[in-house]
């Protein structure tokens, strides 16, 4: 420890905020964003040489603090002035790809649902695969976003890619908001080609009302025939219809409300979008099967379910589920059938060809359209924000708009509409 003469400590007491802490000398300084000065080691020896150089160094900090530099850049500033410091080796640490997704994934904790998650567990996977994943983020340059997504396309679709891609970006634009990076990588990012394959009828392949027919002929389970034709003819998600209760149920007006739905966890919550949550008119034909629906779940016990919703909030909600599984207990599941294959087996045995059960909700959309149903009524029905996304991914069944209603839709399928 340094000892100073009689003269040197007379010096050090007369230079303002500056002390002397085991031989180190010391400077008092007052950040913005304390309430309370604090006090840091210069990391020189406590001599009279060294004491001008303590108080010019704390003019040049106090210089810097007044500019605003502290407040724009509190990482520079502290690498700057006290390299040694806890708050300098912080803004030293290297930032991986994996640090920013568990700050993608802490940060939004109160707002990511299941589905997005699974997504996000395969964007992971798929950084992985191309080394990135414990890449530092200022390494991570567009040649290799270029060259990851060039080579995915071996074996993954086009429209894959892309949505890995933008989930991606997501994740990358944290370390832009913290300026730990100043570029986005993605910004010079090539576009990539649609697939020759990656047409509409690839994704959108609705059945016709024949295919329905024999593919409800070979569903052997009442209930189960029941719930696939209820999707099929009011363009409910999965989710949504097995979510449903008879307390959304309005037979005197023939509708039924969209509050919630159910995740791959079993977990209640509101729908996928605000727009979502909606009214839904019901075709006559769909009266009456929730009409026989009600022979076998109406008077069930009403349970008390948690609500989940986004900012950890919940809330407890009395239903009778409508739909109920073969134990007549509340669905956990939002796929048609848990039992491996047997979707497949019934299409097989209908003599179809193969599609999976979210074409049902695409042959609520198709079946409209054809019938020349109004492209905003029917966007309502199906939870979209506007119509342009009908017009977007159903043009080709849209022929000439026209209003229409469901008493006119009713008539045209040659069903008897008793509502009013």
């Amino acid at each position: 420890m340094a000892v100073l003469t009689t003269n040197g400590e007379e010096i050090l007491s007369n230079t303002k905020n500056v002390s002397d802490r085991n031989g180190k000398l010391n400077i008092q300084i007052k950040l913005p964003d304390k309430p309370y000065t604090i006090r840091r080691s210069t990391g020189l020896d406590t001599t009279i040489a060294n004491i001008p150089i303590a108080s010019s160094k704390l003019i040049k900090i106090k210089t810097d603090i007044e500019l605003g530099i502290y407040d724009r850049d509190p990482d520079h500033f502290w690498l700057k002035h006290f390299p040694l410091s806890k708050q300098a080796q912080t803004a030293q640490k290297i930032t991986l790809l994996s640090d920013l997704f568990a700050k993608y994934e802490e940060d939004r904790e109160h707002e990511l649902g299941y589905s997005i998650l699974s997504k996000l567990k395969t964007c992971k996977n798929w950084v992985k695969e191309y080394g990135l994943y414990n890449k530092p983020i200022i390494d991570i340059t567009t040649a290799d976003l270029n060259a990851m997504r060039k080579n995915s396309l071996r074996k993954r679709k086009s429209v894959t890619v892309k949505e890995y891609s933008q989930l991606l970006r997501q994740v990358i634009s944290i370390a832009i908001t913290d300026e730990i990076i100043t570029k986005d990588p993605f910004d010079r990012v090539r576009k990539l080609p649609k697939d020759e394959f990656d047409v509409e009828d690839e994704f959108i392949t609705p059945f016709s009302k024949s295919e329905l027919k024999k593919l409800l002929n070979v569903i052997h389970i009442p209930q189960t025939k029941r719930l696939v034709e209820f999707l099929a003819w009011t363009g409910l998600r999965h989710g949504e219809v097995k979510a449903l209760a008879w307390e959304d149920i309005d037979f005197h007006n023939n509708c039924l409300k969209v509050r919630y739905s159910i995740d791959r966890k079993g977990t209640l919550k509101p729908p996928k979008t605000p727009s979502s949550v909606r009214t839904v008119s019901l075709l006559p034909d769909m009266v009456k099967l929730l009409k026989e629906q009600m022979k076998y779940s109406y008077d069930e016990k009403i349970i008390v379910e948690t609500a989940h919703f986004k900012n950890f909030r919940t809330k407890q909600v009395s239903r009778r589920r409508v739909f109920l599984s073969r134990g007549k207990l509340p669905f956990m599941r939002p796929e048609i059938t848990t039992k491996q294959n047997q979707w497949n087996d019934w299409i097989k045995e209908a003599g179809i060809t193969y599609r999976p059960p979210y074409q049902l909700r695409h042959t609520f959309a198709s079946q409209m359209l054809i019938l020349k149903a109004e492209l905003t009524w029917l966007a309502k029905q199906m939870g979209h924000k506007n119509w342009g996304h009908i017009q977007t991914v159903y043009g080709k069944w849209i022929e000439d708009e026209s209003p229409n209603y469901i008493k006119e839709l009713a008539q045209k399928l040659g069903q008897e509409y008793e509502g009013k």
